[in-house]
């Protein structure tokens, strides 16, 4: 029958993938509040989290504002920022409702399940990143959100 899905297309999770300097960043679009323009932050001169851009200001909300690369241990140019994702806090929600990191260039969208994805069982992981992967002949980076949060809830 047309109705009936196979395993793997109900395991599917719509995502987005954001080129990150190690490669693209795979967020799930539940997890994510909104993509916005990006524009001026205020603060953000953290010598010990030089991570922390700042805090944002969306929706009348002071959200903070990070790069996933530099928490990551990457060298980046936030010259080219041109947009922010505002995620959804999940983890730290006591300590605030939402949290938004830096990007280059628009995200993909791409539906992936566990079967597309082989483990880089000897990858040397950032700080910022759980697991990574390949998917398609791409490297991708799945995030640890709850360290993420955890060190944005330390500011």
């Amino acid at each position: 029958m047309a109705d009936e899905m196979t395993s793997s297309q109900r395991d599917m999770v719509n995502t987005l993938l954001f080129q990150m300097q190690r490669g693209l960043l795979v967020l799930p679009d539940v997890a994510i509040a909104e993509i916005v323009d990006f524009k001026s932050v205020e603060g953000g001169d953290n010598e010990e989290a030089p991570w922390y851009l700042g805090q944002f200001s969306w929706r009348n909300i002071a959200i903070p504002l990070i790069s996933f690369d530099l928490l990551n241990g990457d060298a980046t140019s936030l010259n080219n920022a041109r947009k922010v994702v505002v995620m959804n806090n999940v983890h730290q929600r006591d300590k605030a409702l939402y949290w938004a990191f830096v990007i280059n260039q628009a995200p993909k969208m791409q539906n992936i399940n566990e079967e597309a994805l082989v483990a880089i069982a000897d990858a040397e992981l950032g700080e910022a990143t759980a697991l990574q992967a390949e998917m398609l002949g791409e490297t991708v980076l799945f995030p640890d959100l709850e360290k993420i949060e955890t060190h944005i809830a330390a500011l």
